[in-house]
């Protein structure tokens, strides 16, 4: 590791700290009195309960049984979208030397992906064309946050927390800076795609988490070399670019990650890896999917089923699958077995999975 580039770091440390959010600005929808978290206020700093909060979810749990690059893994050391969350927020700790809300930006790493359903992006994808309603991950986990958690009354998440994890996502487009925001909404943004980029290429070219000839590294020479750029490992790889971006921003006087040598290469190599994550195969899941989709529109009477169906874990889908063949299979039941069972009885009937319902 370059010692010249970590003693820099310590040179501008607090460089945006007169931008940080502050902990008396923290603002919920609930008053204490409504939440049922309250007894804490004024004994914890308000972004440290959030993460108490997010902490002890049931989207976060979930998310624990959702894919991140790769379904159902057998190899434990595989990222879930659940562990992602967690290396996110490890990730964010990391840009201490910004000077910014750390609670706050660990507070909303650990809710960021929580409106993933289950098979990540496939899902997403999917609940778009069945439903001709844009699905967004990143607006469905406010949706949850505010109107599921907890049987319903909602977390109570402070609304900065929730403003930053919204913000998080970029799609296969290119990262930008959004004006006019939080500092810490950038920094989650910057950090998830770190975070991402170099756990996603472990998993699936050195861990080999991913068969086939296809996710042979030999394949992706450019990528390969770019990756050596940062460094031999994911952690030296991480160090280096949130280095180099706490080095960018302290020049910037703002959150960036866009001009220096590493950040250009860092997006070269995003634009590869999402070359590769073409090659993921999810042929099988469109007809499973498909099955359990109009299943639920008969049996969840009442609820969205893109709402009930994005609440399931992948294990919750293949066990309702499973069922659907099975003569004489008490459905009901089924679905009451698995996480959707949990908060079934709390969903809404008119849910808007598209409304983050943000402006209070």
């Amino acid at each position: 590791m370059d010692q010249d580039l970590f003693k820099k770091l310590r040179e501008i440390r607090g460089c945006l700290a007169h931008l940080a959010v502050k902990n008396e600005d923290a603002r919920r929808r609930h008053a204490q009195d409504k939440d049922d978290d309250g007894v804490w206020y004024g004994l914890i700093p308000p972004f440290q309960l959030d993460v108490v909060k997010a902490s002890h979810s049931k989207s976060l749990r979930r998310t624990m049984r959702k894919t991140q690059v790769v379904s159902l893994p057998s190899n434990a050391h595989t990222r879930t979208r659940g562990i992602h969350e967690v290396e996110v927020g490890g990730t964010c700790l990391l840009l201490e030397p910004l000077g910014l809300n750390q609670q706050l930006l660990y507070a909303a790493a650990l809710v960021h992906d929580n409106g993933q359903g289950p098979f990540g992006h496939f899902c997403e994808d999917f609940l778009s064309r069945k439903t001709g309603r844009e699905f967004r991950h990143e607006v469905f986990g406010v949706v949850v946050a505010q109107k599921i958690e907890r049987r319903g009354r909602g977390a109570n998440y402070t609304h900065q927390t929730l403003d930053c994890s919204i913000r998080h996502s970029r799609g296969t487009g290119e990262m930008y800076r959004e004006e006019a925001v939080l500092e810490e909404a950038s920094a989650l943004m910057y950090a998830d795609k770190i975070t991402y980029l170099f756990g996603d290429y472990n998993d699936m070219f050195v861990r080999g988490s991913l068969t086939g000839s296809k996710f042979d590294i030999r394949e992706y020479p450019g990528l390969f070399k770019l990756m050596e750029s940062f460094g031999k490992t994911q952690r030296e790889r991480t160090y280096a670019c949130v280095a180099q971006l706490c080095l960018e921003s302290a020049q910037a006087g703002h959150v960036s990650f866009e001009k220096c040598a590493a950040a250009q290469r860092f997006a070269e190599a995003r634009k590869l890896m999402y070359e590769a994550y073409g090659s993921i195969r999810w042929d099988r899941l469109e007809h499973m999917l498909s099955g359990v989709y109009e299943l639920l529109s008969e049996v969840t009477k009442g609820v969205d089923p893109a709402v009930a169906l994005a609440l399931l874990t992948e294990e919750d889908v293949e066990y309702i699958y499973r069922h659907m063949t099975r003569i004489n299979a008490n459905m009901a039941e089924c679905i009451n077995a698995t996480a959707l069972g949990d908060v079934l009885r709390y969903l809404p009937p008119d849910l808007d999975f598209t409304n983050p319902d943000l402006g209070w």
